[in-house]
């Protein structure tokens, strides 16, 4: 198994994905599976477009300062903190990719380092992309766009991911997933004119039956936007993809942030300034943003649960979820319950941690829900399932002859998916 990593936006860094892919390898090992082969796409020096601005935006501030005693650079070019930080990168990032000649040398570094981590495993088939910010937009492009040339190096890594060949400078490979995270491709895709016809023709161009895409999204990243949307009213069999809204407590500065602006929007909404200005309602709700944009962004790079998920979309794994109910359901004597209503299940969550005996509680190591085990007062197991949102997805239980088989597997879900 090959896995080919594409970074974003101010990447200094050529071991950027070292973190993530230590962790995918212990899923993996978790799992007794064997353990792929890494290579971290490295452009990032070619970017260097955003640092000479800046470079010589601020001799512009100097040379206005000597000239103008009374010249305050803080306050006559507000915010420079935030304008220089990561949106100026990923604006300025963004352009240059976008620029014919300079997003061609991109493409042509990405081409040469594929064709090198090929050559170096001769035998795997397998390959699968791990793209993020930037570089998702980049994947996208390289893999759907109409707007190349015949000579295009998209057009070349295109030709390598259409079946197998032998061993040669331009081998193929069998694409197998694509993995997104904190993407912006929905907006940068109004820059690149990807129309869903041109996704029709590149995967029948593959012949792939069936690429496997999941797209990760930190709710406190505002460059992260779902997939789903681009491909609406597009029905194909090829391709599976699939938006992962993933749960993630804000950092420190965020959370306490968000604390103070809760407590601040709650004064003005008793204050008529605050009543007749709605604007300041809003200004206070966004101001959590700056403590949680740029961490958030680079969150997926060490994040265990990612690489739960990512490990899970190599392997075409379902959730632990959606496993634990298929093999609960498998157990000699399972008699399912009637789940009544979806919404917050309360009669079963205070059967489930009041009135019967809590034996065991497991929360599955992708955080897609948790099993409870309880025995009531005539000694009857029963089972519930929970989703991430505490609504209960199965409940069942099983009679005396059956508990010890129960546990069993129980015992081996716990050591598969804690």
């Amino acid at each position: 198994m090959l896995v080919f990593f594409l970074h974003g936006v101010a990447t200094s860094n050529a071991q950027y994905g070292k973190s993530l892919s230590d962790l995918v390898r212990d899923e993996f090992g978790k799992r007794n599976q064997a353990l792929p082969n890494f290579c971290f796409s490295f452009w990032g020096s070619m970017l260097k477009e955003t640092d000479k601005i800046w470079n010589g935006i601020r001799e512009e501030l100097q040379r206005q300062a000597l000239e103008n005693p009374e010249f305050d650079s803080q306050d006559s070019f507000r915010y420079q903190d935030f304008r220089e930080g990561y949106f100026s990168h990923f604006v300025g990032d963004a352009f240059t990719y976008l620029n014919l000649e300079r997003g061609k040398k991109i493409r042509e570094n990405i081409l040469e380092q594929l064709r090198d981590f090929l050559s170096q495993y001769p035998r795997e088939t397998d390959l699968h992309f791990v793209a993020h910010s930037l570089g998702t937009a980049i994947l996208w492009d390289i893999l759907f766009s109409e707007r190349f040339e015949p000579n295009d190096p998209a057009l070349k890594i295109r030709e390598m991911l259409n079946g197998l060949e032998p061993v040669t400078l331009n081998r193929k490979v069998l694409l197998k997933s694509i993995t997104t995270m904190g993407t912006p491709i929905a907006f940068l895709n109004i820059a690149l004119g990807i129309n869903q016809e041109a996704v029709r023709k590149s995967l029948d161009f593959h012949n792939l039956n069936e690429l496997r895409w999941l797209n990760i999204i930190n709710p406190s990243d505002i460059l992260a936007y779902p997939l789903q949307p681009l491909m609406n009213g597009l029905q194909l069999e090829q391709i599976l993809i699939e938006d992962k809204y993933v749960e993630d407590e804000p950092n420190a500065t965020e959370k306490a942030l968000r604390e103070i602006s809760n407590q601040l929007l709650e004064k003005v909404a008793g204050n008529f300034v605050g009543i007749a200005n709605p604007q300041i309602k809003k200004a206070l709700s966004y101001v959590p943003i700056l403590g949680g944009a740029v961490d958030s962004h680079q969150w997926y790079w060490k994040s265990a649960q990612v690489a739960c998920l990512i490990a899970d979309n190599f392997l075409g794994a379902k959730s632990c979820l959606v496993e634990v109910i298929s093999r609960i359901e498998k157990v000699p004597g399972m008699t399912k319950l009637f789940v009544p209503f979806k919404p917050k299940n309360e009669d079963l969550l205070l059967i489930a941690r009041v009135m019967d005996e809590s034996l065991t509680e497991i929360e599955f190591r992708d955080r897609s829900g948790k099993l409870r085990l309880t025995k009531n007062i005539l000694n009857i197991h029963h089972i519930y399932l929970f989703n991430g949102k505490e609504i209960c997805e199965f409940a069942g239980y099983v009679n005396f002859f059956n508990v010890e088989i129960l546990n069993k597997e129980i015992r081996a879900i716990k050591r598969d998916h804690y």
